[in-house]
């Protein structure tokens, strides 16, 4: 493995961590784009990639681009999405990115909502422009990235200058990235520079991630801070906005052909991997280092993937969010060995311990804005609460959203907290335990029901007569005080969901599960469009309010259920 790096250089703008490791590093590998079928293979060593920041930071210069600007950057290619994104940083640009799967209307809306001054993407993105009526009155800086279309300059044309931008903007703001909707409206999140170099050293240090590893990024942002570390980034040939239905043949290819020891990825695509490996039609060995992130990921899945791997390689389950990343991490092993048991009788997913820097409580909750620390009640070990922390990553606003901002942060002196929107304890050794999102809670009239937690005891046993893991969502059903917990199997043979609450309820944690009120069969299980894992639950809610027939009632109090 290659030696560590000692230290990263301070920066101002995090596009001179691009141009440290081609001075330091030039000729070792910043990304590997992986060709399929036609398309081949790119290869592009730190220089290079700097050199070609450079060229197109000095057209973009000469095209009107420069500090401030908000870009909508929209391109599928991988290598193309890093090299545009440090361009833009390069000139001062703030990039706006956003999930295509949310679709076509939702991400217009939220692009317009933050009034940008161009557009950097491919030609569909600019006929969808084209088409908004009027929806973006700033967007006069254009570059259409791929074929050309007739009026918008083409990035071929933006390269041909005959200059170089020999030195970054100064810090300050670095990009908008919109949150993944899953629980509420998408919002988009300001960065500055200065949260994007805390993000990539706070990772780096707690996964000892060494310059020169090859590493595989199945989620874009990991490619920019692989930049950040002086990885090599081997990009699959997947659709990255649809992790669900990349090929694990492909990951599995791409890991083994091109030597990647360490990958990235979100839970559905470690099923699917997962799945592929254990029907012995290949094997991730090679791999040493995993980390899986964007929703819980249940302990039958961390056993299952650890199966796979070889006996010194570990799993790391980071936790965290678009408005704060990272917050906290736990291995494969402690979960395999320590936390995962408790998980499947009904305590919670374990989230693990804080990154260096970040500090945390757990709160009473509380309904609206909070005017200052000193007003919230700090719960016990052991009490479920309001998770909210305070880190060096943690950003301060949401883009002209001053109602989300003043209901997210709590000032502290000169500071803030966020408030996560996360309901959790934290236990005697100091590591956060996640219950759910506060906004699923089931508020029921004996209590409220945290999710997670009893979906912690339905996934374990659906996956032990199934033989593979798939979620197996709770959510509300009814008046808040009055509400009806209701368990969703999916598109599941009759009968199987039933007979899962069943022997879910023979377990320790029998109390929890008998609190389920009904069963919601026949339906889809949807997800989340970033990462097509989180399970959106207040879809499942209208669901159940749109089909009643479909809701079976439950007593499992009675002994003829047991």
């Amino acid at each position: 493995m290659p030696a560590a790096e000692p230290s990263l250089p301070p920066v101002t703008n995090i596009a001179q961590l691009c141009r440290h490791w081609a001075e330091r590093t030039p000729d070792v590998e910043a990304v590997v784009r992986v060709g399929q079928g036609p398309s081949p293979t790119r290869i592009v060593t730190f220089r290079e990639l700097d050199e070609r920041v450079d060229r197109i930071a000095a057209g973009l210069v000469a095209r009107g681009f420069g500090r401030g600007n908000r870009v909508a950057l929209m391109v599928r290619d991988g290598l193309e999405f890093i090299t545009l994104t440090f361009a833009l940083f390069r000139v001062g640009a703030v990039i706006v990115l956003i999930d295509p799967g949310m679709g076509v209307r939702p991400m217009l809306d939220c692009l317009a909502s933050v009034r940008p001054d161009g557009f950097v993407g491919v030609r569909a993105a600019h006929v969808a422009r084209w088409l908004s009526f009027g929806k973006f009155p700033r967007a006069s800086k254009n570059v259409c990235v791929g074929p050309g279309l007739p009026g918008v300059v083409n990035l071929r044309e933006v390269e041909r200058v005959d200059a170089v931008s020999t030195a970054e903007a100064e810090g300050g703001e670095a990009a908008i990235i919109f949150t993944s909707g899953s629980t509420g409206p998408a919002k988009g999140v300001l960065y500055e520079h200065r949260m994007f170099a805390a993000q990539v050293r706070m990772i780096r240090d707690e996964y000892d991630i060494r310059p020169g590893t090859r590493d595989l990024p199945c989620f874009p942002l990991f490619g920019l801070f692989n930049v950040g570390m002086g990885v090599t980034s081997v990009i699959p040939p997947i659709d990255m906005a649809k992790p669900a239905k990349a090929d694990p043949a492909v990951i599995v290819d791409t890991v083994n052909r091109f030597g990647c020891i360490s990958a990235y990825a979100s839970p559905a695509i470690w099923r699917n991997v997962t799945r592929y490996c254990r029907d012995g039609k290949g094997d991730i060995k090679r791999l040493r280092q995993v980390v899986s992130a964007g929703a819980p990921v249940p302990p039958v899945a961390i056993r299952q993937l650890r199966e796979c791997l070889s006996g010194d390689a570990e799993i790391h389950t980071p936790y965290g969010a678009t408005e704060c990343l990272p917050i906290s991490t736990i291995s494969g092993t402690e979960i395999a060995t320590e936390t995962g048991d408790r998980t499947e009788h009904g305590h919670g997913t374990c989230v693990g311990r804080m990154f260096d820097g970040v500090q945390i409580k757990v709160i009473e909750p509380f309904d609206g804005p909070i005017g200052s620390i000193s007003e919230i009640k700090e719960l016990l070990t052991g009490e479920i609460g309001e998770v909210i922390i305070k880190s060096p990553s943690a950003t301060h606003e949401y883009v002209d959203r001053p109602d989300a901002t003043a209901a997210a942060k709590i000032p502290n002196g000169d500071g803030f907290w966020h408030r996560m929107g996360d309901m959790g304890y934290v236990d005697e050794s100091g590591r956060l335990w996640f219950c759910g999102r506060k906004a699923h809670v089931v508020h029921m009239a004996n209590g409220p029901l945290y999710p997670v937690m009893v979906e912690g005891i339905l996934v374990s046993v659906a996956a032990e007569r199934r033989g593979d893991w798939t979620p197996f969502p709770v959510a509300g059903h009814g008046a808040e005080g009055a509400a009806t917990a209701v368990a969703v199997p999916g598109p599941a043979a009759p009968g199987f969901g039933r007979l899962v609450v069943q022997q879910s309820v023979a377990r320790d944690a029998r109390r929890q599960v008998e609190r389920l009120g009904a069963i919601l069969h026949d339906t889809a299980i949807p997800v989340d469009a970033r990462h097509n894992t989180k399970v959106r639950r207040e879809l499942l809610t209208l669901s159940a309010e749109k089909h009643p027939g479909r809701i079976e009632p439950l007593s499992l109090n009675s002994d003829a259920d047991v």
